[in-house]
């Protein structure tokens, strides 16, 4: 006799191919996140992980500030750190 078992909608929706969002779209959905609550005047800091890239991490802020209509500018920084500012 064969053995049933039972499977969850979170479980059939993680093994459905296709599905699932891209790796770059959890990532912009992420960046995204973040900005949505920073309205003009205020500003955020960016800790750069070990083995990620300061550049990259950038050009993704900038890409999700530009999706929700946003203007950022980038205070100078060193190290591992990005500041910036939600323009009005």
């Amino acid at each position: 006799m064969p053995e049933f078992q039972k499977l969850s909608r979170e479980e059939i929706e993680a093994l459905t191919p296709g599905k699932k969002p891209s790796q770059r779209a959890r990532i912009r959905e992420e960046y995204q996140n973040f900005l949505r609550d920073i309205h003009p005047g205020e500003g955020g800091e960016v800790q750069v992980a070990e083995g990620e890239n300061r550049t990259t991490i950038r050009n993704r802020l900038k890409a999700a500030a530009k999706a929700l209509d946003k203007k950022i500018s980038f205070l100078r920084t060193r190290g591992d750190i990005l500041r910036f500012r939600v323009e009005a």
